[in-house]
């Protein structure tokens, strides 16, 4: 190749070598402009779960805390339970002491009424049976008065037609 062409061709190379820097100093320049973007894209990303992890850690907090404060008030409420069914018992049973007592003042009462009807009855009976035995005994006191009375009444009336 003669001189020509050869000072062409190393004239092109060395536009195409200028070309080829330009280009990668302006390729370059994207990249940075790239990493730039994809470091503040990541800064912006890695902020955004920063915050959104703080918010998640807060939420998470805030659920336990709920949990506990739910958990306690259930226990609160079994405890509450437990102490009223005591107490429910304790009254039942009281209730239940009360009824026998009652139960039992009713059988008294009930004996008392059996035993004042058997003993009213048993007076009425006496009472009735001595009733007619005063009057069977008043009634032959009587006739037998009235039979004496005649008697006499007939001894009186001799006597005096005797001393007539």
């Amino acid at each position: 190749m003669p001189n020509f062409e050869v000072d062409n061709a190393k004239e092109q190379i060395e536009s195409l070598r200028n070309e080829i820097s330009g280009e990668r100093v302006m390729y370059e320049d994207i990249m940075k402009q790239l990493q730039d973007d994809k470091a503040s894209f990541e800064e912006e990303q890695r902020a955004n779960y920063m915050l959104l992890n703080r918010q998640y850690t807060d939420v998470l907090d805030k659920l336990h805390e709920k949990e506990k404060y739910s958990q306690q008030i259930v226990r609160d409420h079994i405890e509450l339970k437990h102490i009223y069914e005591l107490q429910e018992r304790a009254d039942q049973e009281q209730n239940e002491q009360i009824n026998q007592e009652n139960r039992t003042m009713r059988n008294a009462i009930r004996t008392i009424c059996t035993d004042t009807r058997t003993t009213v009855d048993t007076a009425k009976s006496e009472y009735e049976l001595n009733s007619e035995e005063f009057s069977r005994q008043f009634r032959e006191q009587n006739s037998q008065h009235a039979q004496n009375t005649a008697y006499i009444r007939d001894q009186y009336k001799k006597m005096s037609t005797l001393y007539k």
